[in-house]
């Protein structure tokens, strides 16, 4: 957090160490859109962090929740495997983000570790008709929304 104040720094600290994680969201800004993200499971949980593109706050907070909420249940969210129970009637896949796109998105998290040293995953949601972004079927505008900053473990 080196852009952010140190009261902002203490913030996520204490957030943190009160609840075991936070979400962080950011707005959509020029051509990118919305994105959400975890703090704190790495150093709580031994999980790597996890973020979701291209939704509003409230439901990439709920996105979140349930994930956590795996994870409190004792699950290891595993990227070579999809996952239900995060977005109701689908199963959505993880991406393994390289440490690369780290401090591009991930500048809170960054500094609460001091640095690179945790693991993140990209929560990658189909749209209703089961399209994910990279489907030839899907729209401009659904790839956009929800950029691929991770690496699929299978496909």
């Amino acid at each position: 957090m080196a852009n952010h104040s140190e009261a902002s720094r203490q913030k996520v600290v204490d957030d943190v160490a009160e609840h075991g994680w936070m979400c962080v969201h950011l707005r959509a800004e020029g051509h990118e859109g919305p994105y959400s993200y975890t703090v704190g499971l790495f150093r709580t949980y031994s999980h790597p962090e996890l973020a979701v593109f291209g939704l509003s706050g409230e439901v990439a907070h709920q996105v979140l929740n349930n994930a956590v909420a795996l994870i409190q249940q004792g699950h290891t969210l595993d990227p070579s495997q999809p996952v239900s129970g995060l977005v109701e009637d689908c199963s959505c896949l993880l991406a393994s983000v390289p440490v690369t796109e780290l401090q591009r998105y991930f500048g809170i998290c960054r500094s609460y570790y001091e640095g690179d040293r945790f693991a993140m995953l990209q929560i990658i949601w189909p749209t209703r008709q089961g399209q994910f972004p990279w489907d030839a079927s899907s729209t401009a505008g659904f790839r956009a929304m929800q950029p691929i900053v991770g690496h699929l473990a299978w496909g």
